[in-house]
């Protein structure tokens, strides 16, 4: 019984191993006594039909060089196929596509004859694929697409290939479906959708100069690590359409909408030099981690047009309205040097989510226009020609706009709404023209914080603008009288202080000009509203108020702003409302906030016990211990002690603006740390401390502490 089991074994082994083994078959175009089956070279078949008609599946035909252009084989309808592989046989050139080429018939109708047919499971390696077509009239998938190749299925693998001159009278003028793997899709032609190729996985690819109506290049593929180039669509998706792309870099491609790209999903995808009517780079599209780059549209969204992107790059792309963006939504994403004839050079009638704006132009809204932005940062120069250097007709939250730069009117903001905002150093682009509120012009400011703004004549901060618990301080403007720090403005719970105007006139009036104040602090103007008052405003850093400010429960609570102020803290926390940006959340609480804007973290309450440095302290104990939370080098540490006899010396790291104790405990598990010394000084570096009644050797354990 062991005998015939161990024999069975073998057998079976046996069996295995001989279906295992593919048949060889081929074909040499040139061969005069071609002999079936065609197992050498000697008895090669003449045309790769022939092979495959012999072979079973999972055999192997090799084909040596040669242009192959007679036989045929029809498999759906009435269209032949040059070459029919109806076996999963793996069909291989010896010379590769540069040697070794398959020809169809390239007239769109009756006479067309397609390349190459492949079941499930077959194979194409090595070949250039050249003139196929397909009829004009049968089954619109089975007969009309796929001028090159039609696959049943993406089982199918396609290698190596080069396919050129491919024509479809519907989809698919180069390939239909199946998977493609280092191949090349060149100068193929739909009739509707996908020029290149339809419905397919590619690979490893190059897809150039196809034309269809929809998807010049590709029409619903799966594209990873392929390039798209100089392909174009007379309607829709120069470069690819209703695909979803991976790494892949569209180039040159053009379209009415969509000249790279439209209605797909692409991540870590490079789009440049597109160009269409209506987005230049990509119309419709899931954008993740991609770059758009000098794309243009004539109309709108040079870089992207209605769609979704997400850690995005926008760069130098142009359009009539929205240079980087239109319609679109944009979460974390960086708008840099777009530009747009008319409207919003970074990003017109869309939405903007942590975003970063600089070196955007346009003729009005040189950053946004008719947009939303949250949480973003306008830096760098966005500029405009005439109005709303920063922004044009916008709502922005939290948000920074500075060193904006515009013509005419409102470097920062024009005609917006702003909420927690802060408009600092924006100036006219051209100091010596009539200009109007260099901070804000025409704007709803609801706890905003504009600062170091210069306008040339009138309004250095805001101009005719609504100013709500805003704090407007240190702007300037060129005409003596014009209101450095406001006006013509309705100015409520806000602070208008340290503001200049020029010189050369009878009047001066620093900080605002013709401004209806309503319980305000403000030092020189004509006309003081109910309320308000000119003692100093009393800061801590500009912005933040004193434990004595003045401001503090000063304001009208019926006109608060909202419930949060500028620093995102709670807005009524004493009696009444605070004039200014900044509500005084409390003597022990705001010299910290003030900390925490210093080093630029952010002040609203999300950092106060994160470790911004990652040294083990949160920011509230970095605070308490007078660090620096942007230096890993600043740390509050204790040294190893240094012992001479009796005499313990504790050094750790200190500062001079801290007082220190010293405590120790003969015993870590219990914790019970009696006091040593206090009131130590803080010096700069490290502070020493010796402790000279450790007697008798005792095992002894230091802590330092902060009074």
């Amino acid at each position: 019984m062991k005998f015939r089991s161990f024999y069975l074994t073998a057998i079976g082994l046996l069996l295995f191993a001989f279906h295992a083994s593919p048949s060889i078959f081929y074909v040499n175009v040139s061969n005069t006594v071609p002999v079936s089956p065609f197992t050498t070279w000697s008895t090669a078949a003449t045309n790769i039909q022939d092979a495959i008609d012999a072979a079973s599946d999972g055999d192997l035909i090799l084909v040596t060089n040669g242009i192959y252009q007679t036989g045929g084989r029809v498999v759906y309808g009435s269209l032949t196929n040059r070459v029919a592989i109806n076996n999963a046989v793996t069909v291989q050139s010896v010379n590769g596509p540069a040697k070794t080429s398959i020809q169809g018939n390239a007239v769109l109708g009756n006479n067309a004859v397609r390349c190459v047919y492949l079941t499930n499971n077959a194979a194409l390696l090595g070949f250039t694929l050249t003139n196929g077509a397909t009829r004009t009239t049968g089954d619109n998938y089975e007969e009309r697409s796929g001028g090159g190749i039609w696959c049943e299925s993406s089982s199918a693998v396609i290698s190596n290939c080069v396919v050129v001159h491919g024509a479809a009278s519907f989809w698919g003028g180069g390939t239909v479906s199946g998977t493609l793997i280092n191949c090349t899709l060149t100068n193929n032609t739909a009739g509707s959708c996908g020029g290149g190729a339809l419905s397919g996985v590619l690979t490893n690819c190059v897809i150039v100069r196809n034309s269809a109506a929809f998807g010049g290049g590709v029409c619903s593929n799966t594209l990873f690590n392929c390039s798209l180039t100089n392909n174009w669509a007379t309607s829709s998706g120069g470069g690819a359409f209703s695909c979803v792309l991976s790494n892949c870099f569209l180039f040159r491609n053009s379209a009415v909408s969509g000249g790279g790209a439209i209605c797909g999903t692409l991540t870590g995808c490079t789009l440049t030099t597109n160009t269409a009517y209506d987005g230049g780079g990509s119309c419709s599209n899931t954008l993740n981690s991609c770059i758009l780059l000098n794309n243009v549209a004539t109309n709108n969204g040079g870089g992207a047009i209605y769609g979704t992107l997400t850690g995005c790059s926008l760069t130098n792309n142009t359009a009539a309205n929205g240079g980087g963006s239109c319609s679109n939504t944009l979460n974390n994403c960086t708008l840099m040097s777009n530009s747009a004839t008319n409207n919003g050079g970074g990003a017109y009638a869309s939405a903007l989510n942590s975003c970063v704006l600089h070196h955007n132009s346009a003729a009005f809204g040189g950053g946004v226009h008719s947009s939303t932005a949250f949480n973003c940062l306008f830096d760098q120069t966005n500029s405009a020609s005439s109005r709303g250097g920063g922004a044009y007709s916008s709502t922005l939250t939290n948000c920074t706009l500075t060193r904006c730069q515009a013509l005419n009117e409102g470097c920062g903001s024009y005609r917006g709404t702003l909420n927690r905002c802060v408009i600092t150093h924006c100036q006219s682009s051209n100091w010596n023209l009539a200009f109007l509120g260099s901070g804000s012009d025409a704007d709803i400011l609801n706890n905003c914080f504009v600062a170091y703004n210069s306008g040339a004549e009138n309004g250095g901060g805001a101009a005719y603008s609504v100013l709500n618990n805003c704090t407007v301080v240190q702007n300037n403007c060129n005409l003596t009288g014009g209101g450095g720090g406001t006006y013509e403005c309705s100015v409520t719970n806000s602070i208008v202080y340290y503001n200049t105007s020029g010189s050369g006139s009878m009047f001066t009036y620093d900080d605002g000009y013709f401004d209806l104040l309503d319980h305000c602090c403000v030092k020189i103007t004509p006309f003081l509203g109910p309320g308000c008052f000119t003692n100093a405003p009393l800061f801590l850093d500009g912005l933040h108020l004193q434990t004595n400010s003045p401001c503090i429960d000063a304001g009208n609570s019926n006109f608060a702003a909202g419930a949060v102020d500028c620093d995102g803290r709670p807005r009524i926390v004493g009696a009444s409302v605070d004039i200014g940006a900044t509500e005084f959340q409390g003597a022990n609480q705001e010299p910290f906030i003030s900390w925490l804007y210093k080093y630029g973290l952010p002040d609203d309450g999300t950092a106060d016990y994160a470790d911004s440095d990652g040294t083990g302290m949160n920011n509230w104990q970095k605070w308490i211990a007078g660090l620096n939370p942007t230096n890993t080098a600043s740390v509050f540490a204790l040294q190893s002690p240094a012992v001479s006899g009796a005499n313990n010396a504790i050094t750790w790291s200190s500062v001079t603006n801290r007082t220190y104790y010293v405590q120790r405990s003969g015993d870590l598990s219990q914790a019970d740390f009696s006091s040593t010394q206090s009131n130590i000084v803080g010096q700069a570096g490290t502070t020493s401390f010796t402790d000279t009644t450790a007697t008798n050797g005792d095992l002894l354990f230091y802590r330092i502490g902060i009074q």
